[in-house]
């Protein structure tokens, strides 16, 4: 494993350089202590070490709020994630693993919930009309629509929530 210079605490494995060096910059900085009696020590680093998955979510934590954001505020455009994965400046793969360990489930299957979510509240909450509700959630197909909404409605289905 590669260490902090002058220090014996590891770096996660699978960085490239860049992110490496980043990473050591972070962990190299002071950090200013202040004791009991109000005097101010600074510490040459800290302690803390960092996962692989923990780097990328706070890498990439501004971007992911975003594309979380828009997705929230404008469930009817329609998203791709080679798109994100550019906003992001990185591949596909590796925006689909990011996304994954920092929102739980895939970029599709976020996308899928939530407009579903927002539907089952236009459904409730509003007179509009299936047609008006799948524009309004991003999907141009009635039909596709409906498949979507009964397969992710119908999943968690159980007797006792009749």
């Amino acid at each position: 494993p590669m260490f902090a210079p002058g220090t014996g605490i590891p770096l996660p494995g699978g960085l490239t350089n860049r992110e490496a060096l980043l990473l050591m910059e972070e962990m190299a900085a002071t950090e200013k202590v202040i004791s009991e009696n109000g005097e101010v020590f600074e510490s040459s680093i800290s302690s803390k070490t960092y996962s692989k998955e923990e780097y990328h979510i706070q890498k990439y934590h501004n971007q992911l709020s975003q594309i979380l954001g828009q997705i929230q505020t404008e469930p009817h455009l329609p998203y791709s994630v080679e798109e994100w994965a550019k906003h992001c400046n990185i591949s596909v793969s590796q925006f689909i693993n990011v996304f994954k360990i920092a929102v739980g489930c895939s970029p599709y299957q976020y996308l899928t919930n939530y407009r579903i979510s927002y539907a089952k509240e236009l459904l409730l909450f509003t007179d509009f009309g299936i047609a008006e509700i799948s524009a309004f959630c991003g999907y141009e197909s009635q039909n596709y629509f409906a498949r979507i909404f009964k397969k992710c409605s119908f999943k968690n289905f159980t007797i006792n929530s009749i």
